[in-house]
């Protein structure tokens, strides 16, 4: 799996946490979720993963988030598409958040934004000659679209509880590697709807 995402990850959190303009403003903070995927592609297994980021006010009722998703997915071949094996993808989304309610308890919300995705593919043992032929089947990066809606429960004035439905939006192409010959490529649905839960801490 590509490490380029959670290098990028890190280094900005560490620049927002370690930046006293920010840990001032209310109503940032920080979040941690586990996530469920259920891929828009058929031969696309639903499986579990993981989101963190931070949360930074903009105005009345309005913030800024920037998540780091990861996701691992068991594929099954299809003809001139992937071969059996596990697909990895690790989104860095920024997206927009509009809260219905300001200090309530349980304040619902909507938002949506846009992304980078990272994707790779890892192919399992070959099951004939033509397989093992393939050097590499690599997803291309790229942008992609995401947005849902979400409530949280504030459990106390620093830490709340919240859950999401959302869609990643993602098509991209493969490309194909072979021992010998020229490669070839195929397009490839990466969206997913996602349910998470998970916790928000406030500074």
């Amino acid at each position: 799996m590509k490490k380029i995402p959670v290098i990028v990850s890190i280094l900005l959190g560490v620049v927002l946490i370690s930046s006293p303009g920010f840990a001032q403003l209310r109503g940032g903070g920080f979040l941690l979720a586990v996530s469920y995927y259920i891929p828009a592609a058929e031969n696309v297994s639903s499986g579990y993963g993981s989101t963190i980021g931070f949360v930074l006010p903009l105005r009345h009722r309005l913030q800024l988030t920037l998540e780091w998703k990861y996701a691992r997915h068991s594929v099954t071949k299809v003809e001139d598409g992937f071969l059996n094996g596990d697909l990895y993808v690790t989104p860095l989304m920024l997206a927009v958040r509009y809260n219905f309610a300001d200090q309530a308890t349980f304040v619902p919300y909507v938002f949506g934004g846009v992304g980078w995705f990272f994707a790779s593919f890892n192919a399992q043992e070959r099951q004939s000659i033509d397989e093992a032929t393939v050097v590499k089947q690599d997803p291309k990066d790229g942008l992609g679209l995401y947005g849902g809606l979400g409530v949280y429960y504030r459990a106390s004035n620093s830490v709340a509880v919240f859950g999401e439905a959302l869609y990643l939006f993602r098509n991209t192409k493969v490309e194909t590697v072979y021992l010998v010959g020229p490669s070839e490529t195929f397009s490839v649905n990466l969206s997913a709807l996602s349910l998470q839960i998970g916790l928000r801490y406030f500074y």
